[in-house]
């Protein structure tokens, strides 16, 4: 997975959710 600030993006285009 991407870095944090690109996790955040990554995980709402891929409808994941993490903290």
């Amino acid at each position: 997975l991407p870095g944090r600030q690109s996790s955040d993006i990554w995980n709402r285009n891929h409808g994941i959710s993490q903290p």
